[in-house]
């Protein structure tokens, strides 16, 4: 009987898990270094050590990181999409869609190969 291996999981996939699980604790008032096994299995190592860098510098950091703004929108809770993913090589990009109705919040999300799976390497407002 042969085994196969476990499946990748597509990138855009990895997006929208990741921001279902971030937009939940940002309701509750939470941070992601309160779970720091999930925060890693999210987030490439290089931008987990920029953001840590940002946030201890003099300046900190006027918006947070993940989704480009200072607070999240009660619309974005249940409602996390993402367009399929764009792969080349060892990267992804996908665009991924917070909230619903007339003003939903786009993010461009790029990500990268890391420990056997994709994770998060950066993010920018769309």
């Amino acid at each position: 009987m042969a085994v196969t291996a476990p499946r990748l999981k597509a990138p855009d996939a990895v997006a929208r898990d990741f921001y279902t699980w971030y937009v939940g604790l940002m309701a509750h008032d939470k941070e992601p270094t309160d779970e720091p096994q999930v925060y890693a299995r999210y987030v490439s190592k290089s931008l987990r050590a920029s953001i840590a860098r940002q946030i201890a510098s003099p300046d900190g950091m006027e918006a947070d990181y993940f989704v480009k703004a200072q607070d999240y929108m009660d619309s974005w809770i249940g409602h996390v999409a993402s367009t399929p993913a764009m792969v080349r090589g060892n990267t992804a990009q996908t665009i991924v869609t917070l909230g619903s109705g007339a003003k939903p919040w786009r993010l461009s999300v790029r990500l990268a190969k890391e420990d056997g799976g994709w994770k998060l390497a950066s993010v920018s407002r769309r």
